[in-house]
This record gives C-alpha cells, sequence and structure tokens, in this order.
C-alpha cells in the first residue's frame, strides 16, 4: 500500500548482481590510465539511477579519489571547462564521507591551497543550479564540513565569503547607514569593498520563502494539520526540500556559533528580521511532523544566538547589568523619537518608565497597550524613523508583524543564568519521548540526519557560551539513558487495569495494578505528600526546598534486593512514575513504514523487512501504550523506616524490634524550577498524587544531577573565570587563539613570565628530578653548549653515584645570532627510591622540559610513545 502511494520513497538497496556487475566496471575502468574527471563525473552524477550513483561515489571515495584524483585536478586546472565538474565531485565526495561518520577534523588538511579554494567557492556559489534543492543541500553540507575541519586555510575562506564585509549591501540602506556610522574602520572597510552577489543572502532568502509559503509547495509548512493531514501533507513536500531547510539553519547555527563569523551576520539577520519573521511562519506550538518541528527547534536556537549577550566588535561577554542598559537605552530613544513626532498620540510611551517598555511581548504588554491608539500608517512611520523597516512603501506590511519588530528591539532577552535557574534539572515525560529533542540512537527512525543539539567544536563565544552548551549536552545524553531505564521498568511490571466492586455500593473502582516485578522499581504504598515548600530565595522565583515524602514497603523483596534499596542514602536522586492504566493504548510498536509516515520522515524501508517494528526504546508512542502520565525526579534527603529510626546515617544502631520494619520513608526534595512550572499547569501539583512507581538507577550511572549543578555553579560563577584562568589560555580554550603563543618558547609567553608572580622566570632551574639516569643522558639530551658543575665536557667516572639535576637553559649572543647554554647542578639523590629506569629520548626530555615552564604543554601519541 506504502509503495504504491505517490512521491513514495524508492529502497535504498540494490541487487547485488547490479552492485558486482558495477564494481567490475569500475575496477576495469581503474586498472588502466588513472579516472579523469569527466568519466568520474559521468560516472557519479549523469550515469544510471539514483542507487548506481551512490554506489559510483561510495566505491570512488573510499578509493581516495578526492584526495588522488579531484583536488589535483581542482588546483591545476582552475580554467578548464570541467572545473565546476570537479567542485562538483568534491562536494559529493565530502558529503558522503561525513555522512558515513568517518570524517575526523584533520580529514581536509591536504586542502591547501587557498587560490583554490576560493576558486572552488565561487564556482559553488555563482556556476550551480540554485533551483536544485538537492544540490544546495549537498553544497551547505560540505560549507559545514570545512568549518568543523582543522584546516584553517580552508575555514577562514569560507568564512570570507559568507559573512564577510560584503554582506553589509545587502542590508536596507537606513540601517546599513546606522551600522556604518558607529565604527570608522568599519566604514572603510566597506568602502573598499564592492557589490557582489552573496551566496549566503540567497540562501537565507530561499529558506525565507519555503517557511512563508512564497513557493511552489505553498502554504504547506505553516498550515496547521490534523491527524488524518500529516501524511499526505509531510509526502507533498519533497524529502530534498526538508534536507535543505535542516542543513541550511544547521549551517546559520555554526556559523553564528563562531565570533570570527557572526560580526556582520548578527547585523545582517536582524536587518531582515529573520527570527521574526521565521517564528511568524512556523508558529509557536510545536507540529505534528517531526521535519517541521525539527525546524522549529533549529530557529529556537538561531533566535538564542542572535541575542547572546556578546558584544560584537570586541567579542566580550556581557553582563546582565550590561544587557539591561542597552535595551533601556534603546527604550530611550523610542521615547525621543515619539516625542519629536507624536507627542500627543504617544504620551503613554513617552513619560512611561523604561522598564515597562521593555518588560516583554507578551499578548496585552504595557508596549502594546500604549500603541493601540496609533494607526498602522503611523506605526509603521515611527519604525521607519527608528531604522526598523527600510521602507514606508511594503503594503504588506501587518500590524502584528510590526509589533514584532519593535517587541523584539525592546524586550530584554532572558539571560542565560536566569534560564538556567529556572531551568528543570531532571528530565520530564514530554521531554524523555520528544525525539526532536533527545533523537533516536539510529538513524532510521530520524526524520534527518541533522540534530538540534549544541556542537562542542573548537570554537566558543565566551566561557558562559562553552559551559551553556556543556549543560544542554550533559543534560540531554543523562535524559537518554533515564528514557532507556524507565522502558526497560515499565515494561516489567506490566501495567493492568482492575475493576472490582466495592462492598458497601455498587460502584466500580478501577484501580491501576502491576502484575510483573522489577528489581528497579516497587509500588508506591501511599500517594506523595508534599511536606514544605520554602519561600524563594532574594532575587529569585522559584521555591528555595520543596520538601515530599515517599513511602514504599520492601516485604515482597527478597534479602539481596532488600539490601539494594537499602543502600539508597543521602543525594541519591529517584524517579516518580505516574502510570494510568485506563489511559493505554494497548497498541503494539508501531511498525517502521507506518512511523516513517506518520513523522514525516520520509524514509526508505526494506520491502523484504516491511513487518520490523520499531524498538520501544525509540518508540515515540511509547508513553500513550503504557499510560505513563507524569515522570519527576527527586533527590533523597534521608531515610526512615515505619517506626521513624533514621538509617540513611552512618554508624546507626537499629533496635532490634525494628529490624523487620519493612517500611522505608524516603524525605526527597522536588525539582523546585519543576514545581513552579507544575503549579501553574491545568492539574497543578494535585497530579502528584497520581505517582505510584518509584524507579531507582545504578550509583554509577545516577550522578547526573551533580554535574549538571555543577555547571550551574560554574556558570554563576563565569565572571571570576576571566581571574583564574591566566590570559593567555582564555583565547586558547575559547578557540581564537594562536597555538604557537602557548608554547614556552614564544617571546609573548616569556614576557608573561617575567611580569607574572610565583610563574618560573625564564633562566630560573627547573628541577628535573630523576629524569635523567647520568650525565651522559643529560648531555646527549640537549643541543648547545652544555655545561655541569662547572664542567664542559663529559668526565668517565666508573663508579659515579646517581644524582638529580637541575637545569638552567639560556640563550647567549649577539647580532641576531643565538646559542643555547645548558647548566646543570647536581642534587643528592634520596636513599632508598629506585627512581627512574627509563632513559627518556631528547623528544621526551623536551616534553618534560614544556611541562616544567609556563605555558600549555600537551603530550599526544599513540600506547606503546612513552606518554
Amino acid at each position: 500500500m506504502a509503495g504504491k502511494r505517490r512521491n513514495a520513497p524508492k529502497p535504498l538497496s540494490s541487487s547485488r548482481p547490479q552492485k558486482k556487475q558495477q564494481a567490475e566496471r569500475n575496477d576495469k575502468k581503474s586498472n588502466g590510465s588513472q579516472l579523469k574527471i569527466p568519466e568520474l563525473y559521468d560516472l557519479c552524477v549523469m550515469q544510471g539511477d539514483d542507487n548506481a550513483r551512490l554506489d559510483n561515489i561510495k566505491t570512488w571515495e573510499e578509493r581516495g579519489a578526492l584526495k588522488e584524483v579531484v583536488w589535483p585536478f581542482l588546483v591545476g586546472n582552475q580554467e578548464s571547462r570541467e572545473f565546476v565538474h570537479g567542485c562538483h565531485l568534491a562536494v559529493l565526495f565530502v558529503s558522503h564521507h561525513f555522512w558515513e561518520g568517518s570524517f575526523g577534523s584533520y580529514s581536509l588538511d591536504f586542502m591547501d591551497d587557498e587560490t583554490t579554494i576560493h576558486a572552488v567557492l565561487k564556482a559553488l556559489f555563482l556556476k550551480t543550479d540554485h533551483k536544485n534543492y538537492a544540490l544546495q543541500t549537498q553544497i551547505v553540507h560540505f560549507l559545514i564540513v570545512a568549518l568543523s575541519s582543522s584546516n584553517e586555510t580552508l575555514c577562514d575562506a569560507v568564512t570570507q565569503n559568507l559573512t564577510g564585509v560584503g554582506i553589509l549591501h545587502w542590508m536596507p540602506d537606513r540601517r546599513r547607514e546606522l551600522e556604518l556610522k558607529k565604527s570608522a574602520g568599519l566604514r572603510r572597510k566597506f568602502t573598499d569593498s564592492k557589490k557582489e552577489s552573496m551566496w549566503l543572502v540567497q540562501n537565507v532568502q530561499r529558506v525565507l520563502q519555503l517557511l512563508e509559503g512564497h513557493t511552489e509547495y505553498g502554504m504547506l509548512l505553516r498550515m496547521k494539520e490534523k491527524e488524518n493531514d500529516v501524511e499526505t501533507m509531510t509526502m507533498d513536500v519533497p524529502l530534498d526540500v526538508w534536507n535543505f531547510l535542516h542543513r541550511s539553519l544547521e549551517l546559520l547555527i555554526d556559523l553564528l556559533s563562531a565570533s570570527s563569523s557572526r560580526l556582520f551576520l548578527v547585523t545582517y539577520l536582524d536587518s531582515i528580521h529573520f527570527g521574526i519573521r521565521a517564528r511568524l511562519a512556523v508558529g509557536n506550538q510545536f507540529a505534528i511532523p517531526e521535519n517541521l518541528r525539527l525546524i522549529q527547534h533549529l530557529l529556537g536556537r538561531i533566535n538564542g544566538l542572535l541575542a547572546f549577550p556578546i558584544e560584537e566588535s570586541t567579542k566580550k561577554h556581557l553582563s546582565k547589568v550590561d544587557v539591561v542598559s542597552m535595551y533601556h537605552s534603546r527604550a530611550t530613544i523610542l521615547q525621543k523619537m515619539a516625542h519629536r513626532h507624536y507627542p500627543q498620540d504617544l504620551q503613554s510611551v513617552i513619560y512611561a518608565g523604561v522598564g515597562l517598555l521593555c518588560a516583554g511581548q507578551q499578548q496585552h504588554s504595557y508596549l502594546q497597550r500604549a500603541l493601540i491608539g496609533l494607526s498602522d500608517d503611523a506605526l509603521e512611520k515611527l519604525l521607519y524613523k527608528m531604522c526598523l523597516l527600510p521602507d514606508s512603501t511594503d503594503k504588506m506590511t501587518t500590524r502584528q508583524f510590526m509589533l514584532q519588530v519593535l517587541g523584539n528591539y525592546l524586550s530584554i532577552p532572558p539571560y542565560p543564568m536566569d534560564q538556567l535557574r529556572a531551568f528543570p534539572l531532571y528530565p520530564t515525560e514530554s521531554m524523555l519521548w520528544d525525539h526532536s529533542v533527545i533523537p533516536p540512537s539510529t538513524s532510521q527512525l530520524r526524520v534527518s540526519q541533522v540534530l538540534a543539539l549544541p556542537k562542542l567544536n573548537s570554537k566558543f563565544l565566551s566561557f558562559q557560551d562553552y559551559l551553556l552548551r556543556n549543560f544542554e549536552l550533559v543534560r540531554l545524553e543523562s535524559a537518554y539513558e533515564i528514557r532507556s531505564d524507565l522502558v526497560n521498568v515499565v515494561k516489567r511490571v506490566r501495567p493492568l487495569l482492575r475493576q472490582s466492586a466495592l462492598e458497601e455500593s455498587e460502584d466500580i473502582e478501577l484501580t491501576t495494578e502491576f502484575t510483573g516485578w522489577s528489581r528497579m522499581s516497587l509500588e508506591m504504598d501511599k500517594p506523595l505528600t508534599i511536606t514544605e515548600v520554602q519561600p524563594p530565595a532574594l532575587g529569585q522565583t522559584v521555591s528555595a526546598q520543596v520538601s515530599a515524602e515517599v513511602v514504599i514497603d520492601l516485604e515482597r523483596c527478597g534479602d539481596s534486593i532488600r539490601r539494594e534499596w537499602d543502600e539508597i542514602g543521602e543525594y541519591d536522586n529517584l524517579f516518580l512514575v505516574a502510570i494510568d492504566a485506563s489511559k493505554m493504548s494497548g497498541n503494539p510498536a508501531p511498525l517502521l513504514k507506518d512511523y516513517h509516515l506518520r513523522h514525516g520522515a520520509h524514509k526508505m524501508w526494506d520491502s523484504d523487512n516491511a513487518q520490523k517494528r520499531v524498538p520501544d526504546e525509540e518508540d515515540s508512542t511509547f508513553p500513550e501504550r503504557f499510560g505513563i502520565t507524569m515522570v519527576r525526579g527527586c533527590m533523597v534527603l534521608n531515610v526512615r523506616n515505619g517506626a521513624g529510626t533514621l538509617l540513611s546515617d552512618p554508624g546507626v544502631q537499629v533496635p532490634e524490634g525494628e529490624k523487620e520494619n519493612t517500611k522505608r520513608i524516603f524525605k526527597v526534595v522536588m525539582d523546585s524550577a519543576q514545581y513552579e512550572l507544575d503549579k501553574k499547569s491545568e492539574n497543578g501539583t494535585e497530579a502528584y498524587k497520581q505517582f505510584n512507581l518509584v524507579v531507582r538507577r545504578h550509583g554509577r550511572e545516577n550522578n547526573f544531577k551533580s554535574v549538571l549543578e555543577t555547571v550551574r555553579g560554574l556558570m554563576e560563577g563565569a565572571g571570576s573565570i576571566e581571574r583564574v584562568i591566566p590570559p593567555w589560555l582564555q583565547s586558547l580554550v575559547l578557540g581564537s587563539g594562536d597555538n604557537t603563543t602557548a608554547s614556552y618558547k614564544s617571546p609573548s609567553m616569556k614576557e608573561y613570565a617575567r611580569n607574572t608572580v610565583g610563574v618560573n622566570k625564564p633562566g630560573d632551574y627547573l628541577d628535573f628530578g630523576d629524569t635523567f639516569l647520568d650525565e651522559a643522558h643529560l648531555r646527549d639530551s640537549f643541543d648547545g653548549e652544555i655545561i655541569v658543575d662547572g664542567e664542559k665536557s663529559l668526565k668517565k667516572q666508573k663508579d659515579q653515584a646517581r644524582a638529580n639535576f637541575k637545569i638552567q637553559v639560556m640563550e647567549e649572543g649577539s647580532d641576531g645570532k643565538t646559542k643555547a647554554v645548558i647548566n646543570g647542578v647536581r642534587l643528592p639523590f634520596p636513599e632508598g627510591v629506585p627512581g627512574n629506569a627509563v632513559r627518556f629520548t631528547p623528544r621526551q626530555v623536551e616534553a618534560i622540559h614544556s611541562g616544567l615552564s609556563p605555558g600549555l604543554t600537551l603530550v599526544v601519541g599513540p600506547p606503546g610513545t612513552g606518554e
């Protein structure tokens, strides 16, 4: 049935005889003279069907055609007619190689010719079909790989061609003039540039056209779909279009995540109101198809990066006070413009406090109420005078859009640290089974190879950015493991709906019972009880602490399992699960092919295995199938038995009469941030009484909360990081510095050592300890003039005692010619200590010398090389 559907995808697999025949043809070609670019282009791009071309790309990529054939051709034939074909092949091989997951950051280091790189980028940007979404997706993927590579020449060329100063030519005129007035240096750079076609500008405009419905695909991306419309909608939009959107948004995220490429890009995207237009196009409510929901998550990450607190020109991180002051100054500008042009109509704006104007973009905010009496034309002219709109002739500008533009200009964005404080540390049911947040482990269930996750690459905007990315990744990684544990437990306990007639009346009570068993979970003996809610601390918005009690009974547990539960102590984490068997669908896991259509994944399934089902660990419908209504985490403070005796303190003696008591009362702390969110929900905190299952995890797998709290604590004190980390190391950690300056040999490092207290100065004696086996070993390890205890040459002594050495390395000379002078001093060797027995090589001794000196030392090598 699905195979006959309109636009249904074809299986990827091809028959073995066809593969064998194609491989034989390729072998015959390779056994002769080296394959030429026209022949390779025909095999990989022009001839055969999609499967045959994919096989050819894989075959020639594995044979090293990119490095051995394509790149040498591009270097030496930039004027050739086949140069564009060679560029296309390079994109195909890189995209396929990275898709296979075997690309390292060093894999493109052979692309070291800067002239060729610029020629390749120019050909890809100007001489390819911009309406071919499949090709443009491959080009975008190539750029993403290039930006993440360790090849600085390639990375800088891509950044310069994508986000150079030329992008300012494509901004609205009034906004560009406003930006140029801020810096004389920027004006000079802009004057020296000329307006040329910018591929990134065209790419951004194409993305907006697709999202806003200005293409042949109409309004499909922004329609309010129903359940029965999802399959038709997602199949009508080609897979190439979805991939293009996902990859293009990923490229924007990568460019905005690096300080070297975001300077002009942030200004351009803000001038065309990219974030506002995209948000209005896709809506604020999460969509049903995962390919569209993934776009919403990617756009959310872009909006967060656009508002990230950093000074673009100086690359300095902005404090919360700096951010608030910046937006308050914008409100002052609005008040001055209103006083100049609309003194009677906007008195409520002119005389309002800046805090009211910057309060937010809520539907009934003070700013929106103050602008009710202002006509659409007057509002448009006001925004035009503030350089927020390009001109006043665009009749497509709606009042909603103008209010969004003004609100985005004035509203203070959430500060990252405030977001983390109000962010729950424990995952919930809505997060655990959302594949656009926690992607499946297998690519067969993903709507795209693009993930809405932060990347830990080599470049960061600030230390706050570095910590924030780590926080998100640790949180999502732990949530993935928690989801697997919960699925395993719920399947084992086998919830069942039981109905029973009450003795006193004829009413029937429906209850959830567990007919199975799991050693990692127990049914709660009593409903959860909230015992204390402490008021928020000064300056906070969430409760300081929310305490509760969880009661279980170990009567049905054997001795070994009872001991495991009794090992739970202070600071251990538990999970509370609410299961309502009356809401269980009872359905099996969906078939892979049905799952793909249901979530708009456009995936290609194997017709021979059409009945394969989605694994329970990866099934987003698992909560519906087993009736899971709520999941919350908590941390144990203490444990008592039924008699009230404290069991969690070490050394507590349990009275003899209480040893058979199987009741366990856990005093736990709920997540305060999640508790505040639950209070505002429809059912409030009364839903906590529905918890009926307690789940524990192994201790070594359950330390995620302490890790997240540590990262959050570091972010709270991130301002002190700049005082703790040496200045020369800060830029290296963020990926914006020159690695050579961290060497102990660099002039800047020597200058830092001379001017810093507590750091070994150049020319100080360094204690090498027992590094050297004898004096001969010392002399063999250094070049230059070597003086040991005043002797320039080695004196042969048969019974020379073992000694430790202190070494001083000096540079002497004049007229630009220097030589190293090494002064060594013998120290007594401690008695009864065997000492080092390895005769280190000069290279290893240099590593030890670097480690003893100021600077950064990184020792890398395969096993057995003496790190």
